[in-house]
C-alpha cells in the first residue's frame, strides 16, 4: 500500500509582491533666480582674442551728418586687451529733422586676433555712442548678427550696416554731436555664447558725425502699471515719443548681480507695440520669479529705458481668503483667515463695496512665517459685497472674496473636515498545509483531490489598480530525495467570490495545470474608472494525478501564492 501527501504552503517575506502604481507630483517651482549661463569656458578664453569687432574714432572734424575716424581702441576680453587703430566710416542720413535717421557704419579690422581658428561663429554687437550739444546720454544702436569664420591672428572685418535711429530730447535748432563711447560684442558657437568683449577708445577720439535738430524732441517716457506685482501676474507698459521698431523686453534684478534675463522663466508672455510714439501693452511676470527688485527693460529703436517692479512671489496654487460667515445681517463679525501670503507680510483686510471702493475701516495685521493670518471685522454698511486682504499696503497683492450683506440673524459656520488615509493591499490564508491523502497503486493513473486553503484578498488603498493573485507550483519530491512528480501533476479549478460592497469586478483564473509559470487564481478590475477594492475570497478545487506506475512513498512539494 503506498501513501502520499503534498504539503502546500505561502512563502512569507519577499516571495509575496504587492502591486503599486507610481504617482507624479507637481512640484512648487517658487525659488530664486540664482542660476547663470553655462559658459564654455575653455573655449571661450582661446576664441576672446577674436571678439572684440567693434572699433572706435578717430578726431577728424565730420561733415554735416558724416566722418571716418581712427582711434585707438582697447578691447578688453577674458585673455587680455589687446590695444591697436580701427577704422570708422559713420553717416547719418538724413542729417536734419524732427531726430528720425538712420546710421550706416563702415568699420575696419578690430585689434583683437584668436590664437586657434574657429569654424564657424555668430557676431552680435551694439554700437554706443556719447551725445554732446543739442541734448546728452547714449546713443545705442544694434547691427544685424553675422556669421563669420575667424581665422588665426587675423583681424575680423565685420560687415557694413545700416540701422535706424532716433535722437531725442534735444532742442530746435540745436546740433547734437556723436562720439563713440563703446561697443560691446558677443560670440556664439553652435548657438551658445562663448564670450562677450567691451572695446573702447582710448586715444584720438573725438566727434564722428552731428545731426541737427529742426523740431523740438520730447524724451520718450515709460511707466509699468502696478509698480509691486505677484508673480505670475500681469503688467501693463506705457509710454510716449518711442520711436517706431521691433520692441525687446529684458528683465534685470539688482539683487543677483544685475542678472538679466528675457526667458520663460522671468517674462512668460508678453505684447508689446509702438505705434504713432505711443508705447502700450503687457507683460506677464513669471510665476517662478521670486519676492525681489526688478528692472524691466524696454527697448525699441535706440531708445532703452527702465522701469522699477518690486515683485512678490505667489506659491503654486495662490493665495487664499475664507470667511467666516461669508453672508448675513449689518452687525455681523466676520473672521477672515488667509493662506499663502508672503511670510511676515503686514496684512490689510478692507471690506468693499461691488466697486471696490471701502466701505467701512479697514483692519491690519500680520502674517505668520507660513503665511497665515486671521482677523475679525464687524459689518456696519449694508453695501458691503466682499472683503480684499493684500500686503504691505498694496490692494494689488492680494485678493478678494465676496461677502453677502443679508436678512435675518446672521448664520453661525463650522468647518468640517477629516482626512483619509489609504490602506493597504493584504492577504490571509485559512491554513498552509494541504493534503491529498492517501491512495493504493493498482496498475492505473491515480487521481486524489483536494481543495485550497481559501484566501482571503483585502485591497483597502482607495484606487483603480486593481489586483492579481496567482501560483506557482514545484515538483512534489518523495522523501528519498529522488523520485518526483512533475509540478504539472497538480491541477486546480479557481473559484473567487467578492464580499457584499466590493466595487470592481472579481474574474477567476482558468482551470489547469500548475507549473513554474505563474497561473491566475482571481483578479479584480476596475468597472467604468471607479476604484476597486474589499475583501475577496479566493478558493480552488485541486486534483493530483500520478502516473499508472509510480514509486510508492510521500511526496511534497510547495504552492506558492503571489499577489500584485
Amino acid at each position: 500500500m503506498c501513501e502520499w501527501f503534498a504539503s502546500l504552503s505561502f512563502p512569507t517575506g519577499s516571495e509575496q509582491a504587492v502591486g503599486t502604481r507610481p504617482s507624479t507630483r507637481r512640484s512648487n517651482v517658487s525659488k530664486r533666480l540664482s542660476r547663470r549661463l553655462t559658459r564654455h569656458r575653455r573655449t571661450a578664453r582661446v576664441a576672446a582674442a577674436a571678439l572684440a569687432l567693434g572699433g572706435g574714432l578717430v578726431a577728424l572734424a565730420p561733415s554735416a551728418g558724416a566722418g571716418t575716424v581712427t582711434p585707438v581702441m582697447r578691447c578688453t576680453t577674458p585673455v587680455g586687451a589687446p590695444e591697436g587703430q580701427q577704422r570708422f566710416e559713420v553717416t547719418l542720413d538724413p542729417t536734419h529733422g524732427d531726430g528720425a535717421t538712420s546710421m550706416h557704419v563702415v568699420a575696419g579690422g578690430s585689434p583683437a586676433t584668436s590664437p586657434i581658428p574657429i569654424a564657424l561663429a555668430t557676431i552680435k554687437s551694439v554700437y554706443t555712442f556719447a551725445m554732446s550739444g543739442g541734448t546728452t546720454g547714449d546713443l545705442s544702436v544694434t547691427p544685424p548678427s553675422f556669421e563669420t569664420p575667424i581665422e588665426v591672428n587675423t583681424p575680423i572685418v565685420p560687415p557694413p550696416f545700416t540701422v535706424p535711429t532716433t535722437i531725442v530730447g534735444a532742442a530746435a535748432g540745436s546740433t547734437v554731436n556723436l562720439t563713440l563711447k563703446s561697443i560691446v560684442v558677443q560670440t556664439l558657437v553652435g548657438g551658445n555664447p562663448l564670450a562677450t568683449a567691451t572695446c573702447v577708445p582710448i586715444s584720438g577720439n573725438g566727434v564722428v558725425a552731428s545731426y541737427t535738430v529742426e523740431q523740438g524732441s520730447q524724451a520718450p517716457t515709460l511707466t509699468a502699471t502696478p509698480s509691486t506685482v505677484d508673480s505670475n501676474s500681469r503688467v501693463t507698459l506705457s509710454g510716449a515719443h518711442w520711436p517706431a521698431g521691433p520692441v525687446g523686453l529684458t528683465m534685470c534684478f539688482p539683487e543677483f548681480g544685475g542678472f538679466c534675463d528675457n526667458g520663460y522663466s522671468t517674462i512668460a508672455a508678453s505684447d508689446v507695440k509702438v505705434v504713432d510714439g505711443v508705447l502700450s501693452g503687457w507683460v506677464h511676470v513669471a510665476g517662478a520669479v521670486p519676492s525681489t527688485a526688478a528692472l524691466l527693460k524696454v527697448t525699441s529703436g535706440s531708445v532703452a529705458l527702465e522701469a522699477p517692479l518690486t515683485v512678490v512671489s505667489v506659491p503654486v496654487g495662490g493665495r487664499g481668503l475664507v470667511l467666516s460667515p461669508n453672508t448675513g445681517p449689518v452687525g455681523t463679525r466676520v473672521t477672515v483667515s488667509g493662506t499663502a501670503f508672503s511670510p511676515n507680510a503686514q496684512i490689510t483686510v478692507q471690506p468693499q463695496d461691488e466697486p471696490g471702493a471701502p466701505t467701512e475701516d479697514a483692519v491690519t495685521t500680520t502674517a505668520d512665517a507660513n503665511g497665515s493670518f486671521t482677523a475679525t471685522f464687524t459689518v456696519t454698511a449694508a453695501a458691503t459685497a466682499a472683503v480684499a486682504a493684500y500686503e504691505f499696503g498694496n490692494p494689488a497683492i492680494g485678493m478678494r472674496t465676496p461677502y453677502t450683506v443679508g436678512e435675518g440673524p446672521a448664520g453661525l459656520n463650522q468647518s468640517v473636515g477629516g482626512q483619509i488615509k489609504p490602506g493597504g493591499l493584504t492577504m490571509s490564508q485559512t491554513g498552509g498545509r494541504i493534503d491529498f491523502g492517501s491512495a493504493t497503486i493498482d496498475g492505473k493513473p491515480l487521481r486524489l483531490n483536494a481543495a485550497l486553503n481559501r484566501v482571503t484578498v483585502v485591497d483597502a488603498r482607495g484606487t483603480d489598480l486593481g489586483w492579481s493573485l496567482t501560483g506557482t507550483m514545484s515538483e512534489l519530491t518523495a522523501a528519498n530525495g529522488t523520485d518526483k512528480l512533475p509540478a504539472g501533476s497538480v491541477t486546480w479549478t479557481p473559484a473567487c467570490v467578492a464580499a457584499d460592497g466590493a466595487p470592481g469586478k472579481v474574474t477567476p483564473g482558468t482551470p489547469g495545470p500548475l507549473g513554474a509559470t505563474q497561473a491566475q487564481l482571481c483578479t479584480q478590475t476596475p468597472v467604468d474608472g471607479r476604484a476597486t477594492g474589499g475583501s475577496v475570497s479566493a478558493d480552488a478545487a485541486l486534483t493530483l494525478t500520478t502516473p499508472a506506475f509510480v514509486r510508492p512513498g510521500t511526496y511534497s512539494g510547495t504552492l506558492t501564492l503571489s499577489l500584485s
